[in-house]
């Protein structure tokens, strides 16, 4: 019966250090608190000229760092179109909090926002690359059921 209990405790033992070994092998890198403040000040950007009702500059902002992202000339006139539709639908934004953070590795940060309209609230996600120039909105999306 001792050698029963004694074995419990390695097995849990064993099984820890397996599943740590697992969660670590899924993230090797983490960013700084820098790292994180950094793409969320790119990501803000954006949100704070939401928020002045300046629909264009806000774009300007997301395309600035990503030439391939500004290229996308068609798929960003669409952005624009529902950006509209969803100020003259729910009213003008009002703020952007963030809601969620998270990484894939140091090099690519995730940022949920939440921005209140008027009447509703919308979710923006960001993708944050960095990039060897420096840190660039790589994605971006919004939605309005969530």
């Amino acid at each position: 019966m001792k050698r029963l209990f004694l074995l419990a405790p390695l097995a849990l033992i064993i099984a820890s250090t397996a599943q740590a070994q697992i969660a670590g092998d899924r993230i090797v890198s983490r960013p700084t608190e820098q790292d994180y403040l950094a793409a969320q000040t790119k990501a803000e950007a954006v949100t704070e000229r939401l928020i002045a009702d300046q629909v264009d500059g806000a774009l300007a902002a997301a395309t600035a760092d990503n030439p391939l992202l500004a290229g996308k000339t068609s798929e960003l006139a669409l952005v624009r179109e529902q950006i509209r539709s969803a100020m003259k639908l729910y009213g003008p934004f009002q703020r952007c909090d963030l809601a969620e953070r998270d990484h894939k590795s140091r090099l690519r940060i995730e940022l949920v926002y939440v921005c209140q309209h008027r009447d509703f609230l919308t979710k923006w996600d960001f993708t944050v690359d960095r990039l060897p120039k420096g840190w660039s909105i790589t994605k971006f999306s919004f939605v309005d059921q969530f």
